[in-house]
């Protein structure tokens, strides 16, 4: 088999046509345009939005009709398929629906489901004689790994992603040539889709696919304590280093919020560069624990760095608004209590059992300014704005009967109060925390939910524990 690959650059999936037995010729589209190409038996393009130069674009057409293979990628028009400008599908996921003729991909069932990540698809207006789906697009699937539905289910309202139209041309809405650095998953069911659409190509399976860009696991035998001991060090080592690449000026500017989960499809991951100060407290929290653990002096440095900055310029230390604290450099009037709490845990902790104290006046601040304007049920409003909100507004909330009852927003709050006041004694800390905790879990699971009850579950679990190691009491369902 002779094959032509017009792509502007080597790709993944161009590595796994390297693998398979044939001869392949690698091409731009404008290096094609004006060769006569007919000595081809398959064609692959590798397009990315654009529609292919006329001059190649009547040359496929033609090898199609004579019944040599086309795989055509992302392309805006080919055999009477015309598509739409690329839009986003991180909320779409690909469900995989077999062809009616039983000409399926071995190894996948209709139902299975597959993530290409950030991607970009061309959704195509219409279809033509012959059109057989084999992916599709849907949004907000309440599944994992499979969906449970009929195929007229799982085709009624989807947009198409990869679909065959006779037995001589394939096409796809999206681009999959980086799949692997893109991290589509699962990867198993993307390997068998690839090598099903290679062999298609080629007339045979790649003898290899492109190492993972991620792998799971360790390299030492971990059913043994040595080898245990080791991997979990590495393990811990590895994500010092990594929250190391997000501090600004060795954390004396705070650190960067991280990685978002958007990953385009050439593989390139976006991040959050906003410096936020709950990430800034809690890389601390972590670099304090790693100093103290593993005598690493310069961890503990960088922590006091991130302190400076977290109970420096991000708080607001004197007059009618002593103890705001700041969300983030962008956001800088706004306070979230949930937020607060996150940044003040790890001095907390730091208080609690390493015995260090630096910051724990500033904690008890940062926390009386919450508690002023706390509900009478121990919540808080979710958010408060300081273009907003005079000193006034902000001491009448602690009037108000109910606050923002959202484990979301306030149980963090809570168990931050309850360890101010282990250490402290603070009374008004415990009596605010408890009573909230009591008004959270009276309304359980009915809370004001900003995520899912899954995560109102998960953030009830610390402040209810430290609650019970606090007062040897539990906060009771009614």
């Amino acid at each position: 088999m002779k094959i032509l690959l017009l792509t502007d650059t080597l790709c993944d999936f161009s590595d796994v046509l390297y693998a398979c037995n044939a001869e392949i010729d690698r091409m731009t589209v404008p290096e094609a345009a004006g060769r006569d190409l007919s000595c081809y038996d398959a064609y692959c393009v590798l397009g990315r939005g654009r529609c292919m130069d006329a001059r190649v674009h009547v040359q496929l057409e033609a090898a199609a009709e004579a019944g040599k293979r086309v795989f055509v990628q992302a392309t805006g028009s080919f055999h009477g398929i015309y598509s739409a400008e690329p839009v986003d599908t991180t909320r779409k996921r690909l469900i995989y629906v077999d062809p009616e003729d039983g000409s399926g991909i071995e190894g996948l069932t209709t139902g299975d489901l597959l993530d290409d990540m950030s991607n970009l698809l061309m959704r195509p207006w219409n279809r033509v004689a012959g059109f057989k789906p084999i992916l599709v697009y849907k949004e907000h699937i309440i599944a994992h790994k499979h969906l449970n539905a009929t195929r007229e289910e799982i085709l009624n309202g989807s947009d198409c992603g990869l679909w065959m139209i006779g037995d001589s041309i394939m096409m796809t809405s999206f681009r999959l040539h980086n799949f692997n650095r893109a991290r589509f998953s699962p990867r198993h069911a993307w390997e068998k889709l690839i090598c099903h659409i290679a062999e298609w190509l080629t007339g045979s399976r790649p003898s290899a696919m492109p190492a993972p860009i991620l792998r799971y696991g360790a390299e030492e035998d971990l059913s043994t304590p040595e080898g245990f001991e080791r991997g979990r060090a590495r393990a811990i080592r590895r994500g010092v280093e990594w929250l190391e690449r997000f501090l600004v000026d060795e954390g004396r500017g705070g650190v960067r919020e991280g990685l978002r989960h958007c990953i385009n499809p050439e593989g390139e991951q976006s991040a959050a560069l906003t410096v936020r100060n709950d990430c800034s407290g809690e890389t601390a929290g972590a670099l304090k624990l790693y100093a103290h653990l593993y005598g690493d002096a310069r961890a503990r440095k960088l922590a006091e760095n991130l302190d400076g900055y977290t109970y420096g310029p991000m708080m607001i230390h004197d007059g009618p608004y002593a103890g705001f604290m700041r969300w983030t450099e962008d956001a800088w009037q706004v306070v979230y209590q949930d937020d607060v709490a996150r940044c003040v845990l790890s001095g907390l902790y730091d208080c609690l059992f390493l015995g260090r104290e630096e910051t724990f006046s500033s904690i008890c601040s940062a926390l009386d300014f919450l508690v002023n304007s706390t509900a009478k049920d121990g919540c808080r409003v979710a958010r408060s704005d300081l273009y907003a909100t005079s000193p006034e507004g902000l001491a009448a909330l602690t009037e108000e009967k109910v606050g923002c009852r959202s484990a979301h927003y306030n149980a963090y709050y809570h168990a931050a109060l309850l360890l101010a006041y282990k250490h402290g004694g603070n009374p008004r800390y415990l009596e605010v925390a408890q009573t909230g905790l009591e008004t959270l879990m009276s309304i359980y699971p009915d809370t004001v939910r900003e995520q899912s009850e899954t995560e109102e579950l998960c953030r009830l679990v610390l402040p209810l524990s430290v609650l019970y190691d606090v007062t040897g009491q539990e906060a009771h369902r009614h």
